[in-house]
Parts: structure tokens; sequence; C-alpha cells
């Protein structure tokens, strides 16, 4: 069963044991999440997240900025954070738990959705993928360019990503790949092998 919540602009109205099964009557809404839901809160958009979105289809809620990915949380540590960073090198908030809300309807209108089917059944959503796993790290990779130690940060990125989840050398390869062509502001161009050969001989 999905909750919603009243909520006054962007604030809950009510307290959060106050909700609706629809959020029809509501002006403005929000989905009241729970312990086993995660939402991947982009400030912005850009092609990393479209791949992302591609790759790993979800619910998706459109924002004033960015948007919302919704996934099951897996068996992670995943809290309320702000400004952490993922595994794909970008920094996201992420919301969940019974006290998190998301919102979905402002001014009488629901927010453009992909994949609203999922809002029948939370249950439904797809795994959080390893991409947008967070990380104790923070260098931010999202746009980096020539002359901004791309090469040492994307090793000290990999070596710990693949530490943290116990990654096999083809997802460090597939993760290289993708920070490189998405995430980054220029490609490494041939030194990105060297960095992935050099990531897997260290661990």
């Amino acid at each position: 069963m999905i909750k919603y919540i009243e909520l006054n602009g962007k604030v809950p109205k009510h307290s959060l044991d106050i909700f609706s099964t629809t959020h029809e009557h509501y002006h403005d809404a929000a989905v009241l999440l729970n312990n086993s839901i995660v939402v991947v809160d982009f400030d912005e958009r850009n092609e990393a997240i479209e791949k992302l979105f591609r790759l790993f289809p979800t619910l998706r809620v459109e924002t004033s900025r960015g948007c919302h990915l919704y996934y099951q949380k897996p068996k992670i540590l995943i809290k309320n954070w702000t400004g952490k960073l993922t595994v794909a090198g970008m920094t996201v908030d992420y919301k969940t738990g019974k006290k998190s809300t998301a919102v979905i309807k402002q001014k009488g209108k629901l927010r453009p959705m992909q994949n609203e089917r999922f809002l029948r059944d939370l249950s439904a959503l797809p795994m959080l993928p390893v991409y947008l796993y967070p990380m104790h790290l923070k260098q931010v990779l999202m746009g980096l360019t020539e002359g901004q130690g791309r090469n040492s940060a994307l090793f000290t990125h990999l070596l710990t990503a693949k530490e943290m989840y116990e990654l096999d050398d083809q997802f460090i390869d597939e993760l290289a790949h993708f920070i490189d062509e998405f995430v980054f502001g220029e490609t490494l161009g041939t030194e990105l092998i060297h960095v992935i050969e050099s990531v897997n001989q260290t661990y």
C-alpha cells in the first residue's frame, strides 16, 4: 500500500501519521517512503543520468532541476544523506525510511513521470544498481577535465569501490568506461586502460 502525505508547498502539512492511499484530494503531495525503498535525488540532468536510467529503468519523477529515481534498497547501509558520492562518481541525495518523503505533486499537478505503473506497487521496483551505491570518498568526478587530477581521482575511486563492494575486474572495467565516457568532462583516451590495469593489479 502506497501512502501519500499532504504538503504545504514541499513541507508536510500534518504529522506523517496522517496519510491517504491516494493523492487525488491533495493539492500538493509526496510519497511516504519506507525502509525498503530508496529515492536517489539528482540535482541536475546530464547524459550520465540518462544512461543510467536506460540501463536500469525504474520510476522516474522529474523535479525542477533534475529527477528522482526510485529503487528497492539493497542490504547495504543507506541513510538520508545529502551530497553523497555514488560509485558512478556523481553526488546525489538519498531518501529512505518511514520519516522521509518524495514530492510527486505540486500546485495540483503531478510531476512528469516515467514508468508511473510502479506507483501502484513500489515493491515491484528494481533493485538499486551498484552504480548508485554510496561511497565514502569526497572527490566528485563529474565534469573533470585534463589538468584536474582525473587519473589519480579515478584510480582512487575505482580501487575504493572495488574494496567496499568486492567488485570483480570486469565490473571495474565497465565502471571505468562509464565514468570516462559519461561523467568526465573530457575522456582519458589511451590512459584509461593503464588506470584500470593499475587498479586490478593493486587489489
